[in-house]
């Protein structure tokens, strides 16, 4: 069983720890951690998927939260 880590709990964890990161800069952060995921092989649609269902398994959420330095 996966377990959820949604997106706007991440944008509030990161808002707490950055608080200059609003929405569109999280969008930047996310589409940062999108490309380097792509050049590491991961398919693209993965992380269009993602963003639209508004959910990341928590391995995927604790790679973002390292991506951004929240680890």
């Amino acid at each position: 069983m996966k377990i959820k880590i949604f997106l706007i709990d991440l944008l509030l964890e990161t808002n707490r720890r950055f608080p200059h990161i609003d929405q569109e800069r999280f969008e930047i952060l996310y589409s940062g951690w999108r490309q380097q995921g792509i050049r590491h092989g991961r398919n693209p649609q993965f992380y269009v998927g993602a963003w639209k269902r508004g959910w990341l398994a928590q391995t995927d959420a604790n790679d973002f939260r390292k991506y951004i330095g929240l680890t």
